[in-house]
């Protein structure tokens, strides 16, 4: 009787685990692309100095980082606000963004200028000096204002 009590516990405690894990576990994108989010262990949260400073160690890793954005010609995200006021594009990643050219527009007029916080996939610039920019952020998940 009592190891049937216990079984019938266990279960009902592996059931409520699981859906709390679930639920709780949701992130709220403020922009999201629909894509498949990646599991919370899979994401390398970096500050910005850190993949400025050594880039191809997070190239090709799916990433959470935070700092200045700025669309201008190019979605930008910055170290500071004043990195981008002095055009320090080195202390810069580009922002590719997915999807059409007014949901880029409706995403741009939200989140420029603000301090936020970006998942996606990083990509070093490796050997290409095109447009100074140290890196870029593709395949983005989660775009968020940060409070401050």
């Amino acid at each position: 009787m009592k190891l049937k009590i216990a079984i019938v516990l266990l279960f009902v405690m592996a059931i409520l685990g699981y859906w709390i894990f679930r639920h709780y576990n949701k992130t709220p994108a403020v922009y999201s692309t629909g894509q498949d989010v990646k599991q919370p262990w899979s994401i390398e949260t970096v500050s910005i100095a850190g993949l400025l400073a050594d880039p191809q160690r997070f190239a090709g890793k799916h990433v959470k980082t935070e700092g200045w954005v700025r669309f201008g010609e190019k979605p930008v995200l910055y170290l500071h606000a004043e990195d981008e006021k002095q055009k320090l594009t080195l202390n810069g990643i580009g922002l590719v963004l997915n999807g059409n050219k007014q949901a880029q527009e409706q995403i741009a007029a939200s989140f420029d200028r603000t301090y936020c916080v970006v998942e996606g996939d990083f990509r070093s610039r490796g050997n290409l000096n095109v447009d100074l920019l140290s890196g870029y952020i593709t395949n983005i998940s989660y775009l968020a204002r940060l409070n401050r």
